[in-house]
């Protein structure tokens, strides 16, 4: 598989050869890489990697509870996040290959509440509708002290987001919205929750008897085996339930269709198979959820940022000389980072499932995984060291807090804010993330390679900051008063 080579100019990655030795034998080679990279504690999860139909190296590492120590194993349950979004995909093709609906319908059509006047079907599945998205959404959006779901989102839609961003089909913007609109369509469509019907439909013709549309936090009957997130905590120097500091963890766990499906490798395997039959859908209805498509102009291909073409549920890349595809999406939320990889000419598959963030990004591990599969000399990625803060007391943060703007877009946002004994830093409607001291004046994210400096006037009062990322620094003035907290909200 060469799909790490093409995006490593995208997602800068930085490797090293470590004193490993790696001989012939493509397992012994596998082992070594996992075994390596959990001894530093790089990764924690489950790894599954076959060929041709057959598993060649499934193995699990470290702990699906730290509180318990109880540890992960190759059955063990996780929140896929984005990769959920292949099984909104199918169940939408489901629906077409019905007749129930065409690509090229209106979602008025289905949800004729939305001011989305133009948006399409093929809109939402290859992420060109133009409608922001909602994860970022805080107590100013919504009621943040309980489980939202579908219906939540949708009834604060129109008022939140009365327009689209672009006209639809003009160009590409990721958007988790997207995928619950279409879950919405599905449930109009079918009768049935979308739960049941991915249950009805999908995971059982698959196979996949241990995958659910899951809410850990509401759910009625809890999954057994099933493996929490974890956060490193730069100042308590240990990692952390991830409800510990994001919120939206738990007033966004009700939600399906872009994100809110577990599963583990072993039904992800069986997932992956299934699409080489015609258990789920026929090969022609497959081929075309495959199939590139076009910007409005007619001309231009839907890409990601990173080139990639944007499928349905999957980023594909084709190979014009074999005519196979190489598709591939990752998922990150809360704690959990995952990835499946297929490569159809090969009939290889490679599945990550992890559940402890800021470890080692599992698109560096899958070119090493692709070094060895590939019988080339392995560049296993560089050991990622866990950062340490310094200490700070709430007093000293709470004068950073505050609305911040770009004096080149006035109109953007980034706002710093208070919670508990943690700064928080959120642009627009993006997702609030946490930030912690590595001097007086100066924040890291502990899960991104970004840095915030503050600066002070004459008075020492702080006037602006400088967000220092991918080496461009992007000053930003102070313009509102500290946003103040509600009183009844959890202090995450």
């Amino acid at each position: 598989m060469r799909l790490s080579n093409l995006l490593q100019a995208s997602i800068l990655l930085q490797f090293f050869t470590i004193q490993v030795v790696f001989g012939q034998d493509t397992k012994v080679n596998l082992s070594a890489l996992f075994d390596t990279l959990h001894a530093r504690r790089n990764f924690d999860g489950c790894v599954l990697i076959a060929r041709k139909g057959e598993v060649m190296f499934e193995k699990a590492y470290g702990l699906a509870d730290e509180a318990s120590a109880r540890p992960i194993n190759t059955k063990t349950l996780f929140e896929l996040a984005s990769v959920s979004k292949q099984f909104t995909a199918m169940a939408v093709m489901q629906l077409k290959a019905k007749g129930l609906l065409a690509y090229s319908d209106s979602i008025q059509k289905f949800l004729p509440g939305l001011p989305y006047k133009g948006v399409t079907i093929r809109d939402l599945l290859v992420h060109t509708a133009g409608i922001p998205d909602f994860l970022g959404w805080d107590e100013a959006d919504l009621d943040v002290s309980r489980v939202n779901t579908n219906e939540d989102i949708l009834k604060e839609l129109p008022a939140k987001y009365p327009s689209v961003a672009f006209p639809a089909g003009t160009r590409y913007a990721y958007s988790n919205t997207n995928y619950l609109l279409l879950a919405c369509i599905v449930e109009k469509l079918s009768g049935i929750p979308i739960a049941e019907y991915l249950d009805r439909n999908v995971f059982q013709p698959a196979g996949m008897l241990d995958t659910k549309a899951y809410s850990r936090r509401s759910a009625s009957t809890k999954l057994a085996n099933y493996a929490n997130s974890y956060f490193w905590d730069p100042a308590a120097q240990c990692y952390v339930h991830m409800d510990s500091v994001a919120s939206y963890a738990l007033h966004m766990d009700g939600i399906v269709g872009p994100y809110g499906i577990s599963s583990n490798v072993g039904d992800l395997f069986r997932w992956d198979q299934a699409l080489y039959t015609e258990k789920l859908l026929s090969r022609a209805e497959l081929r075309e959820a495959f199939q590139p498509s076009l910007l409005k102009n007619g001309r231009d291909l839907v890409k990601t940022p990173s080139g990639m073409i944007s499928g349905f549920g999957w980023e594909i890349i084709p190979d014009p000389d074999s005519g196979s595809l190489e598709m591939f999406h990752s998922g990150g939320y809360g704690g959990y980072a995952n990835l499946i990889v297929r490569n159809t000419g090969k009939k290889e598959t490679v599945i990550l499932l992890s559940n402890h963030k800021a470890m080692v990004d599992v698109y560096a591990i899958m070119t090493a995984i692709d070094d060895i599969l590939n019988n080339a000399p392995v560049a296993i990625p560089d050991r990622v060291i866990n950062p340490k803060s310094v200490p700070t007391k709430a007093a000293q943060l709470a004068t950073f807090a505050g609305n911040y703007a770009p004096t080149v877009a006035p109109g953007f946002k980034f706002r710093i804010r208070i919670k508990g004994n943690r700064l928080y830093a959120k642009a627009q409607d993006g997702i609030e993330s946490p930030i912690y001291a590595a001097s007086a004046d100066t924040f890291f994210f502990a899960d991104a390679d970004a840095k915030i400096r503050f600066s002070k006037d004459n008075n020492g009062k702080v006037e602006k900051l400088i967000l220092i990322q991918d080496g461009q620094e992007t000053p930003m003035l102070r313009i509102d008063p500290v946003p103040a907290i509600p009183h009844n909200l959890p202090s995450h």
